[in-house]
């Protein structure tokens, strides 16, 4: 089956961070100590039921697991938390410390970085939605503070994340959100009060949902989903210097523990996340088989970039016909997503889609019936075939 293959691989992708760091001697902060899902409303109760019954089915069922409330009371106290779901081969990282252990590790192996450098894709008559059809290097032109000049290539691997989104090749396929993150001063003993003291990391069942992880010395570190939608594939201040999309975070903090209403939150950060028409991964060759891609994290990227990683070398290096990797099925032109409307009516659409299911499941906390309008509007991409929002 290849859903359980998929599942197999990014498992086994997560538990090879461990010992890779140990290897290299980085320290990335990982604390492997599995994900709690919560329900925070009674909208929200049961959104893991299908999966968890799925592993079930597949002899899989300690790997994610339903969690009664009281079960979910000893991994962390909260007076919004009802049932959930744990998944205990899920881990948490600072990324950050990864990426500085990565770029050590690779320069170390004599890789290049060139870093704050435009690069520029060639613009080969013969070109279409992201072919080359050239022969010899892939000329790609580059710009930086230290002047211009040109890089060639056998092979391109285009692995941007959200800034995929102003490539031409996959603009259509990828919508892309702001997320912000707070974090609270140290409070270990307060975390104690709590009982979250175990490492796991924890999110709710919204669609604009929160995220949260303790750090190594006792902050509490939030995301919301809630930020703006992109425009036309540009990233701008809107997914970095977004006021108001932070406090929607730091609300979701205290609703989540209001007996930490007094906690200060000595931080707050934003970025971008891309997001395909069914929230999973895309990995591809474009026409031509010189130019790869790998795009689409939804904002889970740190794990499943470990798997990205082995697939797009597999591409590059012309192993995929017998790599287990690249065969699964977000690889290729079965997992190509399904084109969103062009801009405006893209940028437009997800702007006003975001705000809407924001609205509603605020007023889904709060214990009020969200309007007829909110309700609809948070209906049209499912009407419209994307997995996207409440059936």
């Amino acid at each position: 089956m290849d859903a359980l293959r998929t599942a197999r691989a990014l498992d086994a992708a997560i538990a090879s961070l461990g010992p890779w760091c140990a290897a290299h001697g980085v320290d990335a902060g990982l604390v492997e100590r599995g994900f709690l899902q919560v329900s925070a409303a009674p909208s929200q109760d049961d959104a893991w039921l299908e999966s968890t019954e799925a592993c079930a089915r597949v002899g899989e069922g300690e790997r994610w697991r339903a969690q009664s409330s009281a079960e979910v009371a000893t991994r962390a106290r909260s007076p919004v938390f009802r049932g959930g779901a744990f998944m205990p081969g899920a881990a948490t990282v600072q990324p950050a410390y990864l990426v500085r252990g990565l770029r050590r590790v690779a320069l170390e192996q004599g890789i290049v970085i060139h870093e704050r450098t435009t690069a520029t894709l060639p613009d080969d008559p013969a070109r279409r939605h992201g072919a080359y059809w050239g022969r010899g290097p892939i000329p790609i032109a580059t710009t930086s503070a230290e002047g211009s000049g040109v890089l060639a290539a056998g092979e391109v691997v285009v692995a941007t994340n959200a800034w995929a989104a102003g490539w031409r090749p996959v603009a259509g396929r990828l919508i892309t959100w702001s997320s912000y993150v707070v974090l609270t001063e140290p409070i270990p003993d307060r975390l104690a009060e709590i009982g979250w003291i175990g490492g796991e990391g924890i999110a709710d069942a919204r669609f604009t949902l929160h995220y949260a992880r303790t750090t190594a010395d006792g902050r509490i570190a939030l995301g919301g989903g809630g930020g703006k939608a992109g425009w036309g594939g540009r990233i701008g201040r809107a997914f970095t210097h977004d006021d108001r999309s932070a406090r929607r975070a730091a609300e979701g903090l205290r609703r989540w523990f209001p007996s930490l209403a007094d906690v200060r939150i000595e931080d707050a950060w934003g970025g971008p996340i891309d997001i395909t028409d069914d929230h999973r991964p895309w990995f591809g060759t474009r026409p031509g088989g010189r130019i790869h891609h790998g795009l689409g994290y939804s904002g889970n990227g740190v794990g499943p970039a470990i798997l990205g990683g082995r697939i797009l070398a597999a591409l590059a290096t012309g192993r995929a016909r017998d790599d287990e990797d690249a065969s699964l099925p977000i690889v290729g032109d079965r997992a190509t997503p399904r084109g969103f409307p062009p801009e405006p009516l893209r940028g437009l659409g997800a702007r006003i889609f975001r705000e809407a299911m924001v609205h509603r499941e605020q007023a889904e906390e709060a214990g009020r019936e969200p309007s007829r309008a909110i309700r609809a509007v948070t209906r049209v991409p499912r009407r419209l075939g994307f997995h996207l929002g409440p059936e």
